[in-house]
């Protein structure tokens, strides 16, 4: 399984507050499977991504990784993506 395709759509900063989720992703599967609205979020520790859930019940996601590797793996892509396109676009302001 390879990611084959990563959108990243950034949160709207509306204050200086600091905010819990950063960004929505898409992510591309082999060219065959789309997965939309991923959170990638960030605690007082660290960035992760929560996979999409039914309205007001994360406790139950839509998408669920069946091993710790390919959510790791997911996670990793994800963020790295985010991480550069926020690089980029502070590098070009």
């Amino acid at each position: 399984m390879t990611i084959t395709d990563i959108v990243i759509e950034p949160e709207e900063v509306q204050n200086a507050k600091p905010k819990r989720r950063l960004a929505k992703a898409r992510i591309v599967i082999d060219g065959s499977l789309k997965i939309n609205d991923i959170q990638i979020l960030k605690n007082n520790k660290r960035m992760f991504v929560e996979f999409p859930c039914p309205q007001g019940n994360s406790t139950n996601p839509y998408i669920i990784p069946l091993n710790r590797s390919i959510r790791a793996y997911i996670e990793r892509e994800i963020i790295g993506k985010y991480l550069s396109e926020r690089k980029w676009h502070n590098d070009m302001s």
